[in-house]
């Protein structure tokens, strides 16, 4: 797939997690961003970041003396820039869906670029097929 609009790409915060937590996806996560460095996420994604690192160290094999590290790289991801959205939008696009306002900011941060948000995200991909792409679709 090539970059849509005009050359950036929305990352959902499972692209980053992948990116920045070593497991079975971050070798494609890596490739993504060998392929398209220009990566654009809502200025929220930290947020959700956190709650991923929490979730990997309740319930996965995510130590403390790990996450504290990976939590401090996210802050120095040169590729990624990040962009307020309009909640306004943001909700439209969750009531039309049947979306969370969490995916429904990423999406219309892609809607608003006129790209694409490669994300992982069975059920955000089939509700919104025209704006996100598996990593698998987007690398291919």
């Amino acid at each position: 797939m090539e970059t849509p609009g005009n050359g950036v790409i929305v990352v959902d915060t499972n692209i980053l997690a992948y990116l920045l937590i070593r497991g079975d996806q971050t070798e494609k996560a890596r490739r993504l961003l060998d392929r398209d460095r220009d990566w654009i996420a809502p200025s929220f994604w930290r947020i959700e970041f956190l709650n991923v690192l929490i979730n990997y160290a309740h319930y996965q094999s995510l130590a403390y003396k790990e996450a504290k590290p990976i939590w401090e790289a996210s802050f120095h991801l040169t590729h990624l820039r990040e962009e307020a959205v309009e909640a306004g939008h943001a909700l439209d696009l969750a009531m039309k869906h049947k979306i969370t306002g969490y995916d429904a900011l990423f999406v219309a941060l892609a809607q608003n670029l006129k790209t694409v948000c490669v994300t992982q995200d069975k059920a955000l991909r089939k509700a919104v097929p025209h704006l996100t792409a598996s990593l698998d679709e987007f690398l291919k």
